[in-house]
């Protein structure tokens, strides 16, 4: 049976505090046995590692292109002294999340601390999880120029088939959310349709308060029986493949 993953959420946002236990009880009784929380913030890292260490969750280290520090070359250090701390914790799988995002400011400054991060990546051996938004191109140019031994994951992926196969030719797998739910993802479901199952993660990406009750699960689930149908494949072994890929890509 498939353990079902969620590969990206972030339950660790203060956001959750009061509904954390009954969202974890909720995955639970809906099939779900281990998420991703990613990094984003060198002042949540503490708050991260409570998270993951009580639910037993899989965690990367990073900082968000959101949250670009004042000081990027010590916040790179204080980044690594955490990495360094957790290396032998079997439940930290990645560097991330990192990125780009051109519809915030301080890009150049958001290039630098990708760049640290990539690094960091290739000196620990870790895979990434990337953000992307409107940068493809630079992300692109950038993950060449690391040649990173683990690659990673372009979570939220929602392109065209021609731009997630220069991702996948480079080595790095695709993070599909519930974008793909949308009647009019067009592009993203051809992406889906197209693409290798053996490429893809599945990922709720949940960030905020759930607008209808505790159901991520469920969200998460529609994901993969969506997967399931544009591969014209079981919803079962779609959910074993895309559990596998997760499981495989962060040595869990």
């Amino acid at each position: 049976m498939p353990i079902m993953l969620d590969s990206h959420a972030h339950y660790d946002l203060p956001v959750f505090d009061d509904i954390r236990d009954a969202i974890f009880a909720e995955l639970k009784r809906q099939g779900i046995n281990k998420v991703i929380l990613p990094g984003t913030d060198i002042n949540q890292i503490d708050r991260q590692l409570q998270v993951a260490k009580q639910f037993d969750c899989g965690f990367g280290l990073g900082i968000h292109p959101w949250n670009v520090p004042d000081d990027i070359p010590k916040a790179l250090c204080q980044l690594e002294h955490v990495i360094k701390q957790q290396l032998t914790q079997p439940n930290f799988v990645a560097i991330g999340e990192c990125g780009l995002d051109k519809l915030r400011p301080n890009f150049a400054e958001q290039q630098a601390l990708l760049v640290g991060q990539l690094q960091l990546a290739q000196k620990y051996d870790l895979p990434v999880i990337l953000h992307c938004v409107k940068s493809h191109d630079l992300l692109l140019k950038a993950l060449q120029s690391a040649q990173l031994n683990r690659k990673g994951v372009v979570h939220g992926f929602y392109g065209a088939p021609a731009l997630a196969l220069r991702y996948v030719k480079l080595g790095y797998k695709l993070g599909i959310g519930d974008l793909l739910l949308n009647h009019n993802a067009h592009k993203l479901k051809q992406t889906v349709e197209t693409l290798p199952l053996e490429t893809l993660l599945v990922e709720t990406d949940t960030a905020q308060l759930p607008h209808d009750d505790i159901n991520n699960g469920e969200k998460l689930h529609s994901i993969v029986k969506n997967i399931a149908q544009l591969q014209n494949i079981s919803t079962v072994l779609a959910a074993k493949q895309l559990d596998m890929n997760a499981l495989q890509l962060y040595d869990l």
